[in-house]
């Protein structure tokens, strides 16, 4: 019984990613280039970045290493979330399969870009949370909690701007620790979306 179970969730994660999995040309179609250097669209994203580098608190910086783990529970239940510990645990294998899912493909898209994080390209940007060593475009954070949100919002659509409410918020962490550029977020809502549509 339990190669049995066991089988079955293999062959549901193979069936799971293969319906998610986007080729080169879908995701290059989806999420265009990032801004190029030099550009008005990248001193766009390096004025943002600058200015929460000039405002934040240590709150703001607290809040956003509390979410260096992409987390479902830690990101979605109460107190902080709006669902319940029972409601966690009831969906959390499910949220977990389509997290992995999520992520395979964003790193498929940070390879493909190659895009280094705003403090390797720009001296001046300072993070105040755990710098990473993998590419910045698209959002691997956003891509993942925009999944989740979108997935949630199917099952209580009743409250559905609560869970993409916060999915923003640990998107625009990302930005206010300093280790993702305003682009490399709209883009991980753009792929979240796109991975979620195809999601039974």
């Amino acid at each position: 019984m339990q190669r049995i179970c066991l089988v079955f969730t293999l062959l549901f994660s193979v069936s799971l990613f293969a319906q998610t999995n986007l080729s080169e040309r879908e995701v290059r179609s989806l999420l265009g280039d990032f801004p190029a250097e030099g550009t008005a669209l990248e001193k766009r994203d390096d004025d943002i970045l600058m200015n929460y580098q000039h405002t934040r608190t240590q709150q703001d910086c607290d809040k956003a290493a509390s979410q260096e783990s992409v987390d479902f529970r830690n990101f979605f239940q109460a107190p902080a979330g709006p669902l319940t510990a029972q409601e966690v645990k009831a969906l959390e294998k499910k949220m977990e399969d389509a997290g992995k899912q999520a992520s395979q493909s964003s790193r498929f898209a940070k390879n493909l870009y190659q895009r280094p994080r705003p403090y390797q390209r720009n001296s001046a940007i300072h993070p105040c949370i755990r710098m990473e060593s993998s590419y910045s475009y698209p959002s691997g954070h956003t891509t993942i909690s925009r999944v989740w949100a979108r997935l949630l919002s199917r099952i209580h659509p009743e409250r559905a701007a609560d869970f993409l409410r916060i999915s923003d918020a640990v998107a625009e962490n990302r930005v206010i620790g300093g280790v993702h550029h305003p682009s490399d977020i709209e883009a991980g809502k753009k792929l979240g979306d796109a991975i979620a549509e195809k999601m039974p």
